[in-house]
């Protein structure tokens, strides 16, 4: 467990406490997911289907869907009776790549109510693993966005015959 702390102001401190043991277990899930893109990229084939432009957009979209689940569970914080809400998404995605033939196109982003711990006000969330998982998320798009960026350098050098 590492905490990081906050000031907001003399006498105002906030902090967030990372279990570091899940955060790098998660983190290895998605970067395990952004390998088997590119692996189901590598086809020899260039077009931008094919060269993986489509599934890491699709990653993109679908942490851009969790960034704005994850902000609702964490402005809902102190709602009594509120469920929190996780995206399912990545999981079902490297299913559906390890499958040949499926259509990728009907693979989308679900929310689904995570059942926690609950409050005594019958709130689930918990605002540390809500950091937790933003975080997560925000690595898991940075590390899309990078290959992303790459593979479409990579297209723009080969139409320019660089």
């Amino acid at each position: 467990m590492f905490t990081l702390a906050h000031r907001e102001s003399e006498d105002t401190f906030h902090t967030i406490s990372l279990d570091w043991a899940n955060y790098q277990e998660k983190f290895h899930e998605s970067l395990q997911l952004i390998k088997l893109i590119q692996l189901h990229a590598d086809t020899g084939n260039m077009t931008p289907a094919a060269f993986g432009v489509d599934l890491l957009a699709r990653v993109l979209d679908g942490a851009a869907f969790r960034h704005q689940v994850i902000a609702q569970n964490v402005a809902n914080v102190n709602t009594p009776g509120y469920r929190r809400r996780a995206v399912v998404f990545e999981e079902a995605l490297a299913h559906a790549l390890e499958q040949p033939g499926v259509d990728l196109r009907r693979v989308q982003p679900r929310i689904v109510i995570d059942d926690g711990p609950m409050r005594v006000d019958g709130n689930t969330v918990d605002i540390e693993r809500e950091m937790n998982d933003l975080n997560r998320n925000a690595l898991l798009y940075q590390a899309a966005a990078q290959v992303l960026a790459s593979r479409i350098a990579s297209l723009r050098a080969a139409v320019s015959g660089r």
